[in-house]
């Protein structure tokens, strides 16, 4: 794979982690501090609420190791000369 797919895979799984982490945030909010689905499911809302909170903390912990580690270990070159007969 070349080095521009490369980063425009990377861009894109960025923008998709960074989205579903947003998405899972907003919608523990509106469990815990909302009405919303209110009357769907009234007994369980705070422990869905705190489920979708720690699993979108823990998914956002992945995310930034995951770049700090691509960031202080940039990608290794290959040395060989693929073109040698």
């Amino acid at each position: 794979m070349s080095p521009k797919i490369k980063n425009i895979v990377n861009a894109t799984r960025f923008s998709f982690t960074s989205l579903v982490v947003i998405l899972y945030f907003v919608v523990s909010f509106l469990f815990l501090f909302t009405n919303v689905w209110g009357d769907l499911l009234p007994n369980a809302r705070l422990t869905i609420g705190l489920i979708l909170l720690f699993f979108g903390a823990f998914r956002f912990y992945i995310a930034y190791r995951r770049y700090k580690s691509k960031k202080n270990h940039p990608h290794k070159q290959n040395n060989t000369n693929e073109n040698v007969e």
